[in-house]
């Protein structure tokens, strides 16, 4: 879709500039060259302005509904002290990323507008070009969702100057009309009038999945009588950088009927277009700002969050951010419920983007940072990937900068306080293999030296199960090689580890006791590629098996079998629903088996059953007091009978005698008392 269709009725309330003077920039205030440290100096007051107050911004936008994002006038108002400034770039730089993005508008439409304006000065005269790099966003084409680049060019000095087929060249864009009327006021196709045309173009830009990256750019360049403009854009769908060469996707040039002397994109808050068109001025400003789909529309939001920045690029090549910026732009389009604050600034001059108001009374200046001195350099771990380059994200000057680092140090210079990181382009990297720098960011703070150390790295799952169930264990922290050093992680996490280095995972679990544990016996090894670590833990209990002193106990516990002596004990760990027998031995005749301490009421000399809980088994023996009674009782009746006979066999038989009379009865041994041998 072509720019035309959005913007063109834009140029009904545009301002028509008309030719000026011949001359350079220079007849003009001071175009500001870098001050110490890279800024620009700021035009004071004293110096003849072309009019004697710095413009008013206010006059177009002053609330929402509002083009909404970052708007460079020329103009700061710092503690109510209203200065102005004037700036010549050669490029303009608008940067986003968007994470929520969503508009209630027809089809969901809407756009992110670079809007500068490039005035040409020539040996006859001055010629203003108003220039538009815009993403359009998103259509939805065969199921797929994508979104354009398209540009224009406004010539804002017709009808006095021309701009016509024959003096426009080298794009892939149309010259369109855009005026009816004498003074180009009308909106349509019936031009008559020299000049009265826009070009524009465009390219598809990309598929459309949020968070989406984007980078639009205008820039200008000159050389005899042609003046050549560029319109670049990129983008990059998730959290991956945006690539830090940003490609022209159409370069324009026009030619001039007179000697170029000075061309370039203008900041200036001193001058106003002269000429005036439906009661409107325009101004010489640069903005980068949410708008409807075109056709003067206004989008509302239903979501947004987003962050904007946008930077210079000055004619001697010097790279800064805006000095101030207000929360409105210069477009015809508008966004209803838009609102913008600054971010922590760690990344340059950057803002976030939000629902809510635009607060027209707002002017964020921006802080003049010290500028600290910094060495950069980077090394491979081992062979280095063919085409890989490194590259250094860095603050400067308030704008987002890149440099691309060497294995020899180079030295540059960052604002303090602000964030740095490192961008590695090129490598070949996957979603499961990378090369990735040891130092990938940090924050500026006095002199630093950053020397990134390249590992080939594979992205490992650390996972880990438990056979035989269980409640009570967490989770294993797992030690592993990341950029040479070890560091630990929870299992059941991906993690990406140094090629060929080690891991270890401990051999029980959290939550394992004496009576109860997960244990493997398979815990480490090396990484060889990319995948999934499993190390398996088994759920045990603890079995105990004793004999007291006057007994053992034999036992088969799942392939464990042996004998417990007398007063010994021993534990065993097994997995739940392990068979376990044991039987009981007393140590001799003289001993009994009493039973099986702590075994929960099981009877019994012998024991079968299954292992479901950590469990105890004691083997109780005493004396058998019936056997002893016993054997003593048969003792004692031997030991009668063996006196018996013993006295038999000393004394031989009782014989008659005489004076004893007859012979010798029970009734007459009452009384008599034998010799005890």
């Amino acid at each position: 879709m072509s720019a035309s269709s959005f913007l063109l009725p834009f140029i009904v309330a545009m301002l028509v500039v008309s030719a000026g003077a011949a001359g350079t920039f220079a007849t003009h205030p001071t175009i500001p060259q870098p001050a110490p440290q890279g800024f620009p100096e700021r035009v004071q007051s004293s110096q003849p302005p072309l009019q004697t107050d710095p413009v008013n911004v206010t006059r177009n936008y002053a609330s929402s509904p509002a083009p909404t994002g970052v708007a460079d006038y020329g103009v700061e108002n710092v503690g109510g002290s209203v200065s102005a400034y004037k700036m010549a770039l050669s490029s303009v730089t608008g940067t986003a990323m968007l994470n929520s993005v969503n508009s209630s508008s027809e089809f969901g439409l809407w756009t992110l507008q670079l809007n500068v304006v490039m005035k040409v000065n020539t040996t006859a005269g001055s010629y203003s070009y108003w220039l538009q790099d815009v993403f359009i966003g998103p259509w939805k084409v065969h199921q797929l969702v994508h979104a354009d680049f398209d540009y224009s060019i406004w010539n804002w000095t017709a009808p006095y100057a021309s701009m016509n087929s024959t003096w426009v060249s080298g794009g892939n864009g149309a010259l369109s009309p855009w005026c009816t009327g004498s003074d180009c006021s009308g909106a349509g196709a019936g031009c008559t009038l020299t000049g009265c045309y826009t070009y524009e173009g465009g390219v598809q830009c990309c598929n459309y999945s949020l968070p989406l990256g984007l980078r639009l750019g205008i820039n200008v360049s000159y050389s005899g009588s042609g003046v050549r403009i560029g319109f670049s854009g990129a983008s990059a769908i998730g959290i991956v950088p945006l690539s830090t060469h940003t490609s022209t996707y159409d370069t324009v040039t026009i030619s001039e009927p007179n000697t170029i002397t000075d061309a370039a994109i203008l900041v200036d808050g001193y001058e106003m277009a002269p000429g005036i068109q439906l009661g409107r001025q325009t101004y010489y400003e640069a903005d980068f700002v949410f708008a409807g789909p075109g056709n003067l529309e206004t989008s509302t939001f239903t979501s947004m969050n987003a962050t904007i920045s946008m930077s210079y690029t000055l004619e001697n090549g010097s790279v800064i951010a805006p000095l101030s910026v207000f929360e409105f732009g210069e477009t015809g389009e508008r966004a209803a419920n838009l609102a913008v604050t600054p971010t922590d600034l760690l990344h340059g001059f950057e803002f976030h983007v939000g629902l809510g108001r635009t607060n027209s009374e707002v002017d964020y200046v921006r802080k003049l940072q010290t500028l600290e001195s910094l060495s950069a350099s980077y090394s491979f771990l081992g062979e280095p990937p063919s085409g890989m380059t490194a590259v250094l994200d860095y603050v400067n000057n308030g704008t987002e900068t890149f440099m691309t680092l060497g294995t020899s140090p180079t030295t540059f210079r960052a604002d303090a306080g602000t964030d740095w990181r490192v961008i590695t382009e090129g490598a070949l990297s996957n979603s499961t293999l990378r090369w990735a720098p040891s130092q990938a960011n940090g924050t500026v703070s006095g002199m630093q030296v950053i020397h990134p150390v390249y590992y080939q790295q594979l992205l490992v799952h650390l996972g880990f199960e438990v056979t035989g169930g269980g409640e009570g264990y967490t989770n294993p922290l797992v030690n592993f090689t990341q950029f040479g050093r070890t560091t630990t992680s929870t299992a059941n996490s991906s993690v990406w580890m140094d090629a060929g280095a080690s891991y270890s995972y401990p051999y029980s679990l959290a939550g394992s006791g004496p009576t109860e544990r997960w244990i493997s016996n398979n815990t480490a090894g090396t990484v060889s590629g990319p995948g999934k670590i499993q190390v398996n833990y088994q759920h045990q209990y603890s079995v105990t098996i004793a004999a007291t002193e006057d007994g053992s106990v034999s036992y088969v516990v799942g392939s464990y079998s042996g004998t417990i002596s007398p007063g010994t004990a021993q534990t065993f760990y097994v997995q739940p629903g392990t068979e376990i027998s044991l039987t009981a031995t007393p140590a001799s005749f003289w001993y009994e088996f009493g039973g099986w301490g702590g075994a929960g009421g099981v009877s019994g000399s012998q024991i079968h059953e299954p292992i479901s809980s950590a469990v105890s088994f004691k083997g109780d023996f005493s004396i058998n007091a019936l056997n002893i009674i016993g054997a003593l009782t048969l003792v004692g009746g031997l030991l009668v009978l063996g006196v018996f006979v013993l006295l038999r066999k000393v004394r031989g038989p009782i014989r008659q005698h005489s004076g004893l009379g007859a012979q010798m009865t029970p009734e007459n041994l009452k009384g008599f008392e034998p010799t005890v041998y």
